[in-house]
């Protein structure tokens, strides 16, 4: 998926990329971001394992997914592999630097950041899910 500036606005909100409130009418449609690698097998099983159920999944229908690869884990951080509307959430305070990583966001907020194949149904998936019941805004993990 190809993301451009006004692709990212209208999923963050203009103001929410520079770290304001949301504007009124932007979206507040949940993000989830997955950071992997080619080199990264916890990745691969991501995507053998999960991928094609999360396609078919309800709640994959109301969230904006976005993948952002690099060629090696120890590249999957670095500026070229990341818009720059999402940096500021990859250089909050404990991000992840592991592959595959997990941010979600909803409202320009980031609500949880986590890493490890094992976070993706322990942490992220429940987080999706509240969000996409409606259920409120999940308290932040980190």
């Amino acid at each position: 998926m190809e993301l451009t500036r006004r692709r990212l606005a209208a999923v963050l909100g203009s103001t929410a990329l520079a770290g304001g409130a949301v504007p009124a009418g932007a979206s507040t449609r949940p993000t989830f971001i997955f950071v992997e690698a080619d080199d990264c097998e916890p990745c691969k099983r991501w995507h053998a394992n999960e991928a094609h159920w999360w396609r078919q999944a309800p709640e994959h229908a109301r969230v904006q997914t976005i993948f952002l690869r690099a060629p090696r884990a120890r590249e999957a951080y670095r500026d070229a592999n990341w818009p720059e509307e999402l940096r500021r959430f990859r250089d909050l305070p404990g991000a992840p630097r592991a592959t595959p990583a997990f941010f979600v966001i909803t409202g320009g907020a980031l609500v949880t950041m986590t890493s490890g194949y094992s976070a993706w149904r322990r942490d992220v998936l429940p987080t999706v899910r509240q969000l996409v019941a409606g259920s409120g805004t999940p308290a932040r993990r980190a």
